[in-house]
C-alpha cells in the first residue's frame, strides 16, 4: 500500500507543484492590488469589485473549461492560462495603480482570475484522475497542503515586499513565480494527457444529456458557501486589518496564521477521516467556521485576532480534500472536468456578488455586520448538513 502511494505521489507531485507556485503568484497579486487600491484612495467598496472581477472569469467560463479539459486534456489549457496570469502580472507593473488610478486595476483582476482558473482546475483534475480510488482522499490532501503552503508564502511575501520594496517590486516577484510554474509544467512530464484523450473520446452527444448524480447537488451547494467562507476571509481580513490600524506586515501574519491552520489541519486528515465520515467533517468545518465569524468583531486585540483566524483556518482546512472526493466519487469519469467546472462556476458566481454586496454593506452596518451574515449563512448550512446526515442514517438503516 506505501509502495502503491509513494508510485501515485511521483505521478502527481509535478502538478502539485507547479499549481502550487502559479497560486502563490496569484494570492500575491490579489492581496498586494487589494492593499494597492486602499492605499490609493479606493475604499472597501473598491476592494470588493476587485476582488469579485477575479471571479468573473472563473463564473462565466469554469463549466467550458472543464468539459474542454475533458476533450483535450490539460497540456495546451495550462500553458495558455499559465501564459494569461503571467500576463496580469506584467500588465500591474506597467500601469501602476497610483498613476493610472483604481479602474485599470479591475481589468488586471479579470486577467488574473481567467489564468488561475486553468491552474487550479486543471491541478485537481490531473491529482483526481491520477489517483486511485482508495488514495485519492489522500492525494487530495497532499494538494491541499500545497495550496495551504502558498497560502502561508504569498502573503508574508507580500507584505514584507510592499514595506521594504513597493508595489511595482512585489509584482515583479509574482511574476517570476508565474514563469516558474511555467516551465515547469511545460518540462515536466505530468502523465494524463493520454489517458484523458482516450476517456473524452468516449463522450458522445447522449453523454452531455445525462443528468448528473442527485447527491452533487447538496454537496455543490454545500461547497459553494464554504467557498464563500474561504473567499470571505480573503476580501474582509485585508479591509478590517486596515480599518484597525495594522500594518501590510501586520495583515500579511494574519493572512499566513489562516492558512498555517490549513496546513496543520491536513497533516491531520488521514487521522480526521478515520474518526469522521467526510460528511461530517463538512457539517464541522460549517459550525466552525459560523463561530469564528460570530467571534472575529470582539477581538480586542492582534493576539486575540490571530488566534481567532488560526482557529478558522483550522475549521476551513479540512473542507476541500472531502469535496473533492465526494466529486469524483459522484462523477461520470468522462465528465469529471465538468464537474469541476460546476463546483467552480457556483462558487465563484457566489464570490463575484458577495465582495460587491459586502463592500457596499460595509458602509451601512460596518464590518461586524459583514462578519455577522455570513456567519448565519454558515449556520444554517450547517443545520441542514446535519440534518441530511440524520436522514442518511435512517435510510441506512
Amino acid at each position: 500500500m506505501n509502495s502503491m502511494i509513494s508510485q501515485e505521489l511521483k505521478k502527481i507531485l509535478p502538478a502539485i507543484l507547479y499549481a502550487v507556485i502559479g497560486s502563490t503568484a496569484f494570492i500575491m497579486m490579489r492581496l498586494s492590488l487589494s492593499l494597492d487600491i486602499l492605499s490609493h484612495g479606493g475604499g472597501p467598496k473598491e476592494t470588493g469589485i476587485f476582488l469579485a472581477m477575479t471571479t468573473i472569469c472563473p463564473t462565466l467560463l469554469s463549466i467550458k473549461y472543464g468539459k474542454l479539459i475533458d476533450r483535450i486534456g490539460t497540456r495546451i489549457p495550462v500553458s495558455v492560462c499559465l501564459c494569461i496570469l503571467l500576463l496580469g502580472c506584467i500588465l500591474s507593473i506597467l500601469f501602476p495603480c497610483e498613476d493610472y488610478g483604481v479602474s485599470l486595476v479591475y481589468v488586471f483582476a479579470s486577467i488574473l482570475g481567467l489564468g488561475i482558473m486553468g491552474v487550479q482546475l486543471s491541478a485537481r483534475y490531473l491529482v483526481g484522475a491520477l489517483s486511485s480510488k482508495k488514495n485519492r482522499m489522500t492525494n487530495f490532501a497532499w494538494l491541499a497542503l500545497g495550496f495551504s503552503a502558498s497560502g502561508i508564502l504569498a502573503p508574508l511575501t507580500s507584505g514584507y515586499a510592499i514595506d521594504h520594496l513597493g508595489y511595482s517590486y512585489t509584482y515583479f516577484i509574482a511574476s517570476i513565480f508565474v514563469a516558474l510554474s511555467l516551465l515547469l509544467f511545460l518540462f515536466s512530464d505530468i502523465p494524463g494527457n493520454q489517458s484523458e484523450k482516450k476517456i473524452s473520446n468516449k463522450s458522445t452527444p447522449s453523454n452531455e444529456k445525462r443528468k448528473l448524480h442527485p447527491d452533487l447537488k447538496r454537496i455543490l451547494t454545500i461547497s459553494a458557501v464554504i467557498s464563500m467562507a474561504w473567499d470571505l476571509q480573503a476580501f474582509m481580513l485585508p479591509v478590517y486589518g486596515k480599518f484597525v490600524g495594522l500594518s501590510a506586515t501586520q495583515i500579511g501574519w494574519l493572512v499566513g496564521v489562516f492558512y498555517v491552520a490549513t496546513l496543520v489541519v491536513r497533516f491531520c486528515i488521514p487521522i480526521i477521516t478515520k474518526l469522521l465520515s467526510e460528511w461530517k467533517c463538512l457539517t464541522f468545518t460549517l459550525i466552525i467556521a459560523t463561530i469564528c465569524y460570530f467571534v472575529i468583531p470582539f477581538c480586542s486585540n492582534y493576539s486575540l485576532l490571530l488566534i481567532t483566524v488560526f482557529i478558522l483556518g483550522l475549521g476551513l482546512g479540512i473542507s476541500n480534500p472531502n469535496i473533492l472526493s465526494i466529486l469524483f466519487s459522484l462523477a461520470d469519469k468522462d465528465r469529471v472536468g465538468e464537474v469541476i467546472g460546476i463546483r467552480t462556476t457556483i462558487a465563484n458566481g457566489c464570490h463575484f456578488i458577495l465582495p460587491l454586496s459586502y463592500g457596499t454593506m460595509i458602509a451601512v452596518v460596518g464590518a461586524s455586520g459583514v462578519f455577522f451574515s455570513l456567519a448565519t449563512i454558515l449556520g444554517l448550512t450547517a443545520f441542514v448538513s446535519a440534518t441530511q446526515i440524520s436522514r442518511q442514517k435512517r435510510k441506512d438503516q
